[in-house]
């Protein structure tokens, strides 16, 4: 019986599968069917293009001679200016000078002092403000393991005076308030 229960399991989720892969093929779909354009008739020139001679067609020539003109070549000259220029006189034509007495200068004046608010805003206290107490002393706090103090106090008290202890801390709480 079970193992007809999981046949019947895989052939449904064969069938599944089957049905999720059919989805988006198209079953009536026939490819287009390529035709090949006919072959156009190549256009012959009934007549060879006239090319004009180039220097590879004519070659180098040893007879060449330049052309002679009548006018003669000009010269190309630089403009000079008629009269040089005057340039200042610098340390190098002057010299040291040693009559030189520097410019004195009266005092320097004075600076007038910025005027202070009169009411300026309260400093707040800081750790500097305060002194150190010595008196002081750090609360004691019992820092081992629960664990531990569970085990300890199960190995020092039963539950009768366990039960003690209790009812004499809360008389005193109820006596205090």
């Amino acid at each position: 019986m079970v193992r007809r229960r999981k046949i019947e399991e895989e052939i449904t989720q064969i069938k599944k599968k089957m049905r999720v892969a059919e989805i988006g093929i198209h079953a009536d779909y026939t490819p287009v069917k390529y035709v090949e354009p006919e072959k156009m008739k190549e256009i012959k020139p009934k007549l060879k293009r006239r090319r004009s001679l180039g220097p590879r067609d004519i070659g180098i020539s040893n007879d060449f001679v330049p052309a002679k003109y009548d006018e003669p070549k000009k010269k190309k000259e630089k403009s000079k200016p008629e009269h040089k220029r005057q340039r200042s006189l610098g340390p190098r034509d002057i010299g040291i000078s040693s009559d030189f007495v520097p410019a004195k200068y009266g005092e320097p004046k004075k600076k007038k002092e910025k005027s202070k608010p009169e009411h300026k805003r309260q400093r707040s206290l800081g750790p500097r403000d305060f002194k150190i107490d010595h008196d002081y002393k750090p609360a004691k706090y019992d820092l081992t393991p629960k664990k531990k103090r569970r085990e300890e106090n199960k190995e020092e008290d039963s539950s009768s005076v366990r039960s003690a202890r209790l009812r004499k801390k809360y008389r005193i709480q109820n006596a205090k308030v």
